[in-house]
């Protein structure tokens, strides 16, 4: 099995993670405090990089984006999945107005990407396994935004334009 093939556990899980089966409803409304247990207990039970990683590229935006935290803190993050998660973030809208302007959602974005950006500068993430090249992401270029903005709150540190080391896994068919 190569580095980043996956299980069918594996598998099972990030369609549990990105479907959100594990959120918890009582009632009809959520259920935080069960939530979060599922949710520590869905991430205990990652085994690769690769399962975190996709995870994570294909979490649901349009959710809270605080799920991802525990995800870009986990210790099997790989410096191209946190680098994958910064760009999904949209980094260029988020840093190109001041915090003040931000909506309390879009602020809790831009808290996320500070964090990555700063942990990815550190050299946190210690791991390098995955390739990741945010000019060509599924075909996608999400630097694009980043070559027409003038004016920039918090500019973009150039090591997170550069691609990550690694290989490129390929997306699951889930």
């Amino acid at each position: 099995m190569s580095i980043h093939e996956l299980t069918p556990a594996q598998l099972k899980r990030i369609r549990h993670f990105i479907e959100d089966e594990w959120v918890a409803e009582a009632d009809g409304d959520e259920d935080i405090q069960a939530t979060e247990t599922n949710l520590k207990r869905l991430l205990a039970e990652i085994e690769t990089p690769t399962e975190l990683h996709w995870c994570a590229m294909m979490f649901n935006w349009d959710t809270e984006c605080e799920t991802l935290r525990p995800l870009v803190r986990h210790p099997l993050c790989d410096r191209g999945t946190a680098l994958g998660v910064f760009w999904l973030g949209q980094p260029s809208w988020h840093y190109g107005r001041s915090a003040s302007e931000l909506s309390e959602d879009a602020q809790t974005v831009r808290a996320l990407l500070e964090e990555i950006e700063e942990q990815f500068c550190a050299n946190a993430y210690a791991q390098s396994t995955i390739r990741l090249n945010p000019a060509d992401m599924d075909g996608q270029d999400f630097t694009a935004d980043t070559r027409t903005q003038t004016v920039w709150d918090r500019p973009i540190p150039p090591v997170m334009f550069e691609p990550t080391y690694g290989a490129s896994p390929i997306r699951p068919e889930l």
